[in-house]
């Protein structure tokens, strides 16, 4: 019978939390020499968010675990330099003796990559962070620098310092402002009428809006926004450098008002001259699309290549083309003779990444004339096929085992991007059973009592897969995915069977996603022990729990709509609302009834009155879910 001590466990952890409180964390530092403790921030003024001032800090105090150990520093003081520069001399030394002896013998010589204990406590551990004055004073002007970003003219940053006993040290940082200034007025100053009129008909959309904070931060944002806008509406070389601002913080009230600029494209006035001349931007159109989906790297990117043309698409390919134009075409938003738009390329991007057939996707244009560009998409394919074999012991309340897995994936299984995945999962593992513990008394274990394993396959194809024409649209990323599963165990208790297979559609609507699964099917087969069957009878009330040991198979059909209005791009308050819709049994009852009244008896209904398929009553039920939310973004 098993002893068990549980004050050693205590005994444990009180040794460990004195070895801990027993070092000292500044006994490395010399005479004159403080331990940064903590940088403490006194702001009454702001409404800036702390940890947004304490970035501006130069120095940070060691890191700590559990809020008061200094881990990192702890392992570092255990170290002594002294000695491990000796030990490191010495081990130096045979090392080299060793290289005699071979080079005496004809051999080569090899090099020791060998750690001593104490220097890998140095690499693992921190060395005392020391305060440094001087950099103190830096910090304390790097936060009124940004004090002055976020509005707060007028204001000040005093850094102090308060010594304590054991070389320790806190530095404080006082913060005093006025009110910030805030935006009067936003004008514009740009000199080409056309990119003018896309500026101020979008001004709507504006992030500089009339009394909010002045914000550096926003400013660099807004002019990024023009920029996108600007991006998408022909004008390809038209980048935020071009994009200015003037400030006049002169007219009083703790206001300001805003001009932004976009200023002219600057070219030289021909290869002969250095002089340069201004010239509206040029709004640019796309002419020529080449597709390479087989492109390596420009070294070994053969110059002879194969051409297909397609529509207005070029396909560029060398000795057999790898995969369906169909996907390829339909994973391109960028048409010949539109203009330029940056949205178009990054919705290319997109979707070639999800595709997941190719590991590199480059999209650049080359102009062709005054105002045309063309556009050259090179794609990287992906190692067609891969297998994975993981193993791992796992040890569950003393239950010891092993398992592993074996994973091949092919992603172009048709030509068509399609990615196929079949798992290999078993396992087997030495387990007591309900019966090993009665009486107080324990049981050997018997060896490897435990058995799992079981197959499952997935196939993702970048389209709709029906037996009829439907009409689709590019932006919706349309997907068929089949999976199945089946999952075989076998306890001393009892043996299981789980049977998984559905398959279904995903596509999405600018901000919205739907997932239908018309066919979704669950069979679960149980045999269970005479001792295991009276366990659950009379002592499991819990019906999860019982009805996850009884024979049911479940046929359903499901669908769900995820709405997020989330943008990645934008620090913006989003709601996310999620439907799951779920229908299990209710159909094939429908057809069941219907046969019954067509032909009396066709389907005979088990001793509790439930129909069955397969001899397994199947679940009838409806289910709905509904989850809300509403994700605030605090502003900087």
């Amino acid at each position: 019978m098993a002893t068990k001590f549980p004050h050693i466990n205590l005994l444990s952890i009180v040794v460990f939390t004195l070895l801990f409180i027993a070092c000292n964390p500044s006994k490395k530092l010399h005479d004159g020499e403080y331990l940064l403790d903590k940088n403490y921030i006194i702001d009454k003024d702001t409404k800036i968010n702390k940890s947004d001032i304490e970035s501006y800090i130069k120095q940070k105090p060691n890191h700590r675990i559990l809020v008061f150990f200094r881990f990192h520093l702890w392992l570092y003081n255990l170290a002594n330099e002294e000695r491990i520069k000796r030990k490191r001399t010495r081990y130096n030394k045979k090392i080299e003796n060793r290289n005699t002896r071979r080079l005496a013998k004809g051999k080569k010589t090899k090099k020791s990559r060998h750690h001593l204990l104490g220097e890998r406590l140095l690499e693992i551990g921190e060395a005392p962070v020391k305060l440094d004055t001087l950099l103190a004073e830096k910090s304390a002007k790097q936060i009124r620098l940004f004090l002055n970003n976020k509005g707060y003219f007028i204001s000040s940053v005093t850094d102090s310092i308060h010594y304590k006993r054991g070389k320790k040290a806190t530095v404080f940082y006082k913060i005093k402002a006025n009110e910030p200034y805030t935006i009067n007025k936003l004008e514009y100053r740009i000199p080409d009428s056309l990119l003018r009129y896309f500026v101020v008909m979008d001004a709507y959309n504006t992030l500089l809006v009339n009394g909010e904070n002045y914000d550096v931060d926003i400013l660099q944002k807004e002019r990024e926004r023009v920029t996108d806008l600007l991006n998408n509406n022909g004008y390809y070389f038209l980048t935020r450098d071009y994009i200015y601002y003037e400030i006049d913080t002169t007219i009083g009230n703790k206001k300001v008002n805003i001009t932004m600029g976009i200023k002219n494209y600057v070219r030289k006035l021909n290869d002969f001259s250095d002089s340069i001349v201004e010239i509206p931007h040029q709004r640019f159109y796309i002419n020529n699309i080449y597709i390479q989906p087989d492109f390596i790297s420009k070294k070994a990117d053969p110059p002879q290549k194969d051409t297909l043309l397609i529509d207005d698409y070029t396909i560029l390919y060398t000795k057999k083309l790898k995969y369906k134009t169909k996907v390829l075409l339909n994973s391109v938003f960028i048409r010949k003779g539109e203009l330029y738009q940056l949205k178009n390329v990054e919705d290319t991007y997109k979707r070639f990444s999800e595709l997941k057939a190719f590991k590199t996707i480059n999209i650049f244009f080359t102009q062709n004339g005054a105002e045309h560009l063309d556009c050259f998409i090179q794609l990287s394919p992906i190692l067609k096929q891969s297998f994975t074999i993981e193993t791992e012991g796992t040890n569950r309340s003393g239950n010891l085992g092993i398992s592993g897995s074996f994973i091949f994936q092919n992603r172009n299984l048709f030509k068509g991007a399609e990615v196929f995945e079949l798992r290999l999962k078993g396992g087997i593992e030495a387990q007591r059973t309900y019966t090993d513990n009665t009486n107080n008394t324990t049981t050997p274990i018997q060896n490897f009592n435990t058995v799992e394993f079981g197959p499952e396959m997935n196939i993702s194809i970048p389209r709709f897969l029906v037996p009829f024409k439907i009409k689709t649209f590019k932006q919706s990323n349309p997907k068929t995915v089949f999976t199945s599963s089946f999952n075989y165990q076998r306890r001393p208790d009892y043996t299981r069977t789980i049977l998984n297979f559905s398959y279904g559609y995903t596509w999405t609507n600018t901000k919205i996603k739907h997932i239908f699964n018309p066919i979704v099917i669950n069979l679960v087969k149980v045999g269970l022990s005479p001792k295991f069957q009276d366990y659950l009878t009379n002592k499991v009330q819990n019906i999860f729990i019982l009805n996850s040991f009884n024979n049911h198979l479940t046929p359903s059909t499901r669908y769900s709509l995820i709405f997020n209005e989330q943008d990645i791009k934008k620090l913006l308050n989003f709601s996310y609302v999620k439907i799951d819709l779920e229908s299990s049994g209710n159909i094939l009852r429908g057809i069941y009834n219907m046969a019954n009244y067509i032909k009396p008896n066709t389907f005979v209904k088990d001793n509790q009155g439930r129909y069955t398929l397969l001899d397994i009553a199947y679940s009838q039920y409806l289910r709905a879910i509904l989850i809300t939310g509403i994700t605030t973004i605090q502003a900087k």
